[in-house]
C-alpha cells in the first residue's frame, strides 16, 4: 500500500496511468454486464452490432483525452499567446502523443473484448454471409433468405430456423471475429517490441531527454503557479478582512472578531513579493500579463510590467545583480514597484 501512495505521488504521469488503468478495468467490467441484445431485424444488425462494438469505445476515448491534464496542458500552450517565450512543438507533441496512448487503452480493450467474444460481429454481418456457402441456404428465394439471415443471432428463432444452419453461420462468423481478434494483439505486441528495441537507434535520445523534461517543466509551472495564486489569495482575503475590522469605531470589535496575528519564533518572515497589490483591478492585470506576455526562461533577466490606462506591455532587460525580476506597476500617475525571485 505505501508503495501505490508513493507511486501516486511521484507525478502526474502516474496518476494519468493510474487513470487509464481505472477506465480500462471500467470498460472491462462494462463489456462483461451487458449483454448484446441483437434485434434480428433486416437492416437493424450492423446498426447495431457496429454500434455495440464503436459507440462506447468512443465515450471511453473522449473520456481519456478529459481526465488527462497533459490534454488541457497541450492545449493551453497551443492557444496562448507567444509573448516572450516562443511555443516549442516539440513539447506539445510529446504531450499529445502520451495522451493519445494513454486515452486509447480502454478503447482497444472494449474492441479486442468484442472480436474474441464474436456476439457483436455476429449480429452486425449476419445477413452479410455467401448463401452459396451453406447447402442448407441454397434453395431459399431472397426475401427469405433475408429474413433468415437476419434472425440467426437470436436464439429465441431456433423453431423458424434450422438449427445446424444458425450454428454453423454462428461459427463461420465467430471464427473470423476471433482471428481477427488475435491478430490485432499479436500485431499490438510486436509493434510495441519493435519500438521498443529500435527506439534508440530512430531517434535522438537527448533530444527524447530534453522534451521530456520541459513536458514535466511546463506541468509544474503550472502547479506552481496555481500555487503561488492560492497563497495570495489567502494572503489578499486575510489583509481585507483585517483592515475592514481595524477600520471599525465599534469599542467591542475585538469581541465580535478576532483577527488570529503571525507568531513570530525568531524566524525572518517570508517576504511578501505581492504586496505593492491593493486592488482587484491590478491583480487582473497582473494575471492577464501573465497570460499574454509569459516571460522567457531567462534567470539573468529583468521583467518590466508598464500599465497604461487598461494597455498593459512587458518588457525584459538584463539584470544588474542577477538575483531576479523587477516588475514595475503604474496606477493613477503612481508608480509602484517590486521585486520577484526568480524559481
Amino acid at each position: 500500500m505505501e508503495r501505490v501512495q508513493k507511486y501516486m505521488q511521484s507525478g502526474t504521469e502516474a496518476l494519468m496511468n493510474i487513470a487509464a488503468l481505472i477506465l480500462t478495468v471500467i470498460s472491462v467490467k462494462l463489456y462483461m454486464t451487458f449483454e448484446v441484445f441483437c434485434p434480428c431485424l433486416p437492416g437493424f444488425n450492423m446498426v447495431y452490432g457496429i454500434g455495440f462494438m464503436f459507440i462506447p469505445p468512443s465515450v471511453f476515448l473522449f473520456l481519456g483525452l478529459t481526465i488527462n491534464r497533459y490534454c488541457i496542458l497541450a492545449t493551453e500552450e497551443h492557444v496562448r499567446p507567444v509573448g516572450g517565450r516562443m511555443k516549442n512543438p516539440a513539447i506539445m507533441k510529446n504531450m499529445i502523443s502520451s495522451t493519445v496512448q494513454r486515452a486509447l487503452l480502454a478503447p482497444v480493450m472494449w474492441i479486442i473484448m468484442s472480436l474474441l467474444d464474436g456476439k457483436s460481429i455476429i449480429c452486425a454481418f449476419s445477413e452479410s454471409v455467401n448463401p452459396e456457402e451453406f447447402a442448407e441456404l441454397s434453395n431459399k428465394t431472397e426475401t427469405e433468405l433475408e429474413l433468415l439471415l437476419a434472425k440467426i443471432p437470436c436464439k429465441k428463432h431456433d423453431e423458424e430456423i434450422n438449427i445446424s444452419i444458425r450454428k454453423a453461420v454462428s461459427r463461420y462468423l465467430r471464427c473470423l471475429s476471433q482471428a481477427l481478434g488475435w491478430s490485432i494483439i499479436f500485431l499490438l505486441i510486436l509493434l510495441a517490441a519493435v519500438a521498443h528495441a529500435l527506439k534508440p537507434l530512430l531517434s535522438n535520445s537527448a533530444v527524447a531527454m530534453q522534451n521530456s523534461y520541459w513536458t514535466r517543466y511546463t506541468d509544474f509551472e503550472e502547479k506552481f503557479f496555481d500555487k503561488a495564486c492560492y497563497t495570495h489569495n489567502y494572503n489578499f482575503a486575510y489583509k481585507a478582512i483585517s483592515r475592514y475590522f481595524e477600520s471599525l469605531e465599534n469599542e467591542n470589535r475585538q469581541y465580535i472578531f478576532a483577527i488570529p496575528k503571525k507568531k513570530h519564533d525568531g524566524k525572518q518572515d517570508e517576504k511578501d513579493y505581492l504586496d505593492w497589490i491593493t486592488c482587484p483591478e491590478q491583480l487582473d492585470q497582473v494575471l492577464e500579463a501573465w497570460y499574454n506576455y509569459r516571460p522567457p526562461l531567462n534567470l539573468n533577466q529583468n521583467m518590466q510590467l508598464h500599465c497604461e490606462g487598461e494597455r498593459v506591455t512587458l518588457s525584459w532587460v538584463p539584470s544588474e545583480n542577477n538575483d531576479g525580476c523587477v516588475c514595475s506597476f503604474r496606477e493613477n500617475g503612481t508608480s509602484q514597484k517590486t521585486a520577484f525571485q526568480e524559481f
